[in-house]
């Protein structure tokens, strides 16, 4: 990892649970930050995962639906993310 004054630059990203949200978060640039800084400060759980209730969490393969996250991460794996995203490990890469 390279630094720049106050923002890493990756040549990988890898990583699991929120460490790897991070990182993607932080590849394409600082338009980006607000989202990050969003997903860290102010989300709560109800925005995340809605219970499916007792019986159908036990029957089921889980106690919690997890649609709403799903939603967040939709809201911000646009299109242009992923090019932003693609674009600057290119860069690196050739690098």
């Amino acid at each position: 990892m390279e630094r720049s004054w106050g923002r890493p630059e990756f040549k990988a990203v890898s990583g699991v649970s929120h460490g790897r949200a991070y990182r993607a978060l932080r590849l394409p640039g600082a338009a980006y930050d607000k989202d990050l800084e969003r997903f860290y400060t102010t989300i709560d759980q109800n925005q995340v995962m809605t219970s499916r209730g007792l019986i159908s969490g036990v029957l089921g393969d889980s106690l919690y639906d997890s649609t709403p996250l799903l939603r967040l991460i939709r809201g911000v794996l646009t299109a242009e993310f992923v090019r932003r995203s693609v674009g600057s490990t290119s860069r690196k890469a050739a690098c």
